[in-house]
């Protein structure tokens, strides 16, 4: 049997809410985490998991997360 080192790391499934645009600016609809130079970009409007790390981040920013 083989042995398969696959190392699954916990994830939590986020919301974050579009953002309002302003008249006619197009407003960026992606929050960008950098946690030791890896930048993780999470788009607005959807699910999405994240890792624990970035989880944390977004919850300074967002208390409401």
């Amino acid at each position: 049997m083989a042995n398969n080192n696959i190392k699954v790391e916990p994830v939590v499934r986020i919301f974050l809410p579009l953002c309002e645009a302003d008249g006619e600016v197009n407003v960026d609809q992606t929050e960008n985490v950098i946690i030791n130079g890896v930048v993780t970009q999470i788009r607005r409007g959807e699910y999405v998991d994240v890792k624990v790390p970035v989880f944390m981040q977004l919850k300074q920013r967002y208390p409401s997360l």
